[in-house]
């Protein structure tokens, strides 16, 4: 792992490069710190070096700084994203339109993905329950028909 130790940063150019959103548009400013602000509190991952009491990945600060920019960039045509309420479905007009999660109105799309890029987004687990000898015993015993090893039958 290639550790990062610098603060993450992201300026106005950043989101014209990397969105085409023209950075002398006076939100874009305020933007860049409101997105900062969320993705840290979407990521748990702080932007300042001196505040993480963690290392990271230099790969990951990537994801985050990019994640940063298309949120700032998002922000700028939202209007009141902080006080929006999470909502699973919202119907009016005959138009309905559902939530995968409640995320969805306040993350931009790419921001979101721009996140799962991160590496512990990618190291889920499955967790799996301690085994239940009582129910372990009752297919054994109710189970008529032999194993065999898929492919050996």
């Amino acid at each position: 792992m290639t550790v990062y130790t610098d603060d993450i940063s992201v300026s106005m150019p950043d989101v014209y490069v990397l969105t085409g959103v023209n950075a002398s548009a006076p939100l874009v400013a305020s933007s860049i710190e409101q997105a900062k602000m969320l993705i840290e509190t979407v990521s748990g991952v702080l932007f300042h070096a001196d505040e993480r009491s963690t290392p990271i990945d230099t790969a990951d600060a990537v994801w985050l700084r990019k994640a940063a920019v298309f949120q700032a960039a998002w922000l700028v045509e939202q209007s009141a994203v902080f006080s929006r309420q999470a909502v699973s479905s919202l119907s009016q007009d005959g138009l309905s339109v559902s939530a995968p999660d409640s995320l969805t109105f306040v993350l931009a799309p790419l921001a979101k993905r721009a996140l799962n890029n991160c590496s512990w987004a990618k190291t889920g687990t499955l967790r799996v329950a301690e085994p239940d000898s009582v129910a372990l015993d009752d297919i054994a015993v109710s189970d008529n028909h032999p194993w065999f090893p898929l492919g050996a039958v």
